[in-house]
């Protein structure tokens, strides 16, 4: 197994997308618009329910931080190639991102070479990726109109994805 990604099926994905949407119809001023990584995008941070929370862990079989983030692409087609250096505490160094709409390619690449990727992987709706973010070079396109996430933190401490896969 690689240590950079891992694309699945999310089992419980119709009951997530049902709350994500009833959450994104109602009015909030907390949008975060055009972050760096990806100009044209907005996200918002957005409660999840215990019950949600516990739902999809169970699911993703890892221990997840229940702070999650609905990443909204908008108009916006690529993500840039970063490394993530902003994720807080110890353990929150792996993101799980479940698809909610559209069809995205990441690719990840060397320290060295950021113009050749080493891997890539295409996922869409009802796909959730565990991505080694804090450790390897990422970017990606938007292969459909949009893209929308709903995005936490793996719960882990200095082990990679071939350890808790």
């Amino acid at each position: 197994m690689i240590d950079w990604f891992y694309v699945k099926k999310l089992e419980c994905f119709d009951e997530v997308k049902r709350r994500v949407d009833e959450f994104i119809t109602l009015e909030h001023d907390s949008w975060a618009y055009n972050p760096w990584q990806c100009p044209g995008s907005r996200s918002i941070e957005i409660p999840i329910s215990h019950e949600l929370h516990s739902l999809i862990q169970h699911s993703a079989k890892v221990p997840l931080y229940n702070q999650w983030f609905i990443w909204d692409y908008l108009d916006a087609k690529e993500l840039l190639i970063h490394k993530d250096t902003n994720s807080p505490g110890n353990g929150r160094a792996m993101a799980f991102i479940i698809n909610l709409e559209g069809e995205f390619e990441n690719k990840i690449y060397s320290d060295n070479d950021h113009y050749n990727p080493i891997d890539s992987v295409t996922y869409a709706v009802g796909d959730c990726m565990y991505l080694n973010n804090s450790n390897y070079y990422h970017g990606g396109s938007v292969l459909s109109t949009t893209r929308k996430t709903l995005s936490c933190w793996i719960d882990v401490y200095d082990k990679g994805l071939k350890d808790i896969l």
